[in-house]
Formats: structure tokens, C-alpha cells, sequence
């Protein structure tokens, strides 16, 4: 009996120790599910950089024939630039609280949905959705280390300048509450909201095509081509 008892404490035990760790795993997961998610839209893009990069790179082939591509030029250089701007942006939102984490992840997630509704204009948002995003983060970075340096002013070194220490606590004051404020508008809305206008200008400068509203160019001058070779009329 007392067999029974030490082996029921003991998977007991087992399962609550099992439980307090996916707790623990769930509750760090969804504390960093928009740095994943921001992670998992840069690793998309990624591919997408593969692609225009190659399409770039290569001419249409003639006559049914596969497209050419020339030996030795390779796809990596907008790759390293996406990854590196998927990496400064990780190290901002790991060093700033919510709601910033989600707002760069829905400005990764919108500009990946906009790559995808608009094909034929992918090489032009990929570069330009790349700068926004690169200046967001270097934004972020900036601020954090303003603040950081800001934290650390020495009213008595600035007695000296602006007469007394109470002046100078003043004026350090008053402008720490500017500059923040600023920088927190910048952060949260401006900048953002900068991003999704272009995303939004992008989607409706345009008329999608009514019968085929996500194919490329290259895709409506291939059908046109087949309708013609066909006798379409």
C-alpha cells in the first residue's frame, strides 16, 4: 500500500512538474510571439528576394523554351540585406515593451500581404518596404540609446553652465519629457503609419486585373500570347 501511495506522489509529482514547464514555455512563447512571427515574415521574404533576384538576373526564353539564367551571378546580396534588417529589428523589440514588438510585426505581415497581392510590383516594394522597416529600427535603436545616455546627465556638470543646480535640473527635465514624447510619437504612429500608408498607396494607385487580379505582367503577356497562337478572337 505504501508502495502505491509513494508511486501516485511520485506521478503526481511528475505531472505537475510536466505542466509547470509548458506553462512556463507557453507563457515565453506568447511574451515573444510577435518577434516569431516578425522572424517567420523576414524568412518569407527572404524567398521572395530569391525570386525577383533570379528573375532579374535571367531573360525569357523564346519559342517554349526555358527562361536563361547566366552561370555564376547568385541571389544572395538582397538576402544578406533582408537579414540584416530582420536582425536589427529583432534587437529593437527585445529591447523595448509592448506594443512596439506588434507593431513592427504587422508591419512585416502587411508589407509580406501587399509582396503577395501585387506581383508585378514586387521588385519596387521589396526595396522600399526594406527601407522603411531598416529606418524603423534604426529609430528604435536610437531612441533606446537616447534615452540610455539621457538617464545618466549630471545636473552638477550642467550647474556650471546654466547657473544653478535646480536650473539645470529644470531644463534636463523639461527636455527629457520633449524629446521622449517625440520619440514616442515617431515610434509608435508616424513612422508606422508612414509604412502602411505606402502599403495602402501601393494597393490602390492600380487597377487589379478582373480575370487574373494576382498574375504578373509576364503572366498576362504569356496568356495574351497562347490566345493569340490559339486563334483566340
Amino acid at each position: 500500500m505504501e508502495t502505491l501511495e509513494a508511486l501516485g506522489r511520485l506521478l503526481l509529482d511528475a505531472g505537475i512538474t510536466w505542466l509547470n514547464g509548458f506553462l512556463v514555455m507557453a507563457y515565453a512563447l506568447l511574451d515573444h510571439l510577435p518577434h516569431l512571427l516578425a522572424l517567420a515574415a523576414a524568412a518569407l521574404v527572404l524567398r521572395l528576394d530569391r525570386r525577383a533576384a533570379l528573375h532579374d538576373l535571367s531573360r525569357p526564353g523564346r519559342e517554349g523554351r526555358p527562361e536563361v539564367r547566366p552561370n555564376g551571378l547568385r541571389a544572395w546580396a538582397p538576402q544578406g540585406f533582408t537579414a540584416t534588417i530582420g536582425l536589427a529589428w529583432t534587437v529593437a523589440a527585445l529591447v523595448y515593451p509592448q506594443p512596439v514588438p506588434w507593431i513592427g510585426a504587422a508591419m512585416w505581415w502587411g508589407w509580406l500581404l501587399t509582396l503577395a497581392a501585387l506581383p508585378g510590383e514586387r521588385a519596387a516594394l521589396l526595396w522600399r518596404g526594406k527601407g522603411f522597416l531598416l529606418t524603423y529600427a534604426l529609430a528604435l535603436l536610437g531612441f533606446r540609446a537616447y534615452l540610455a545616455t539621457a538617464a545618466h546627465f549630471d545636473p552638477a556638470a550642467w550647474a556650471e553652465i546654466l547657473g544653478s543646480s535646480g536650473e539645470a535640473k529644470r531644463v534636463i527635465a523639461g527636455n527629457l519629457a520633449i524629446f521622449s514624447t517625440v520619440g514616442t510619437w515617431l515610434t509608435w504612429f508616424v513612422l508606422p503609419l508612414a509604412h502602411f500608408s505606402y502599403l495602402v498607396q501601393r494597393l490602390l494607385v492600380n487597377p487589379l486585373s478582373l480575370a487574373a487580379p494576382f498574375a504578373t505582367v509576364e503572366e498576362l503577356i504569356a496568356a495574351l500570347r497562347g490566345r493569340r497562337g490559339s486563334g483566340y478572337r
